[in-house]
């Protein structure tokens, strides 16, 4: 069996890069395009003047769009406490 010499130097990292770190850029991206496309189904479904067509796809009284859009603040909010946590 070979054994280390007890006088060996070794090399010892003091910061651990963590994958987690991509993944709370990646919630803040994902979190971002969720928040633009509920808001692009708000915007169309208030701006448009016979909002009815637009049901099927927002939802009655846009409900979907303000649902979807409040899901891409909370993924955002997700990766902000993530990233500020681990700092």
């Amino acid at each position: 069996m070979h054994t280390p010499s007890p006088n060996r130097a070794v090399a010892v990292a003091h910061s651990v890069t963590s994958p987690l770190r991509l993944n709370a850029l990646r919630l803040l991206v994902l979190g971002s395009v969720l928040v633009c496309l509920g808001g692009i189904g708000d915007i169309a479904y208030h701006v448009a003047p016979t909002a009815q067509f637009l049901e099927p796809v927002v939802g009655a009284e846009g409900i979907r769009a303000h649902i979807l859009t409040l899901a891409g603040m909370l993924v955002a909010l997700a990766g902000v406490l993530g990233r500020g946590l681990r700092r």
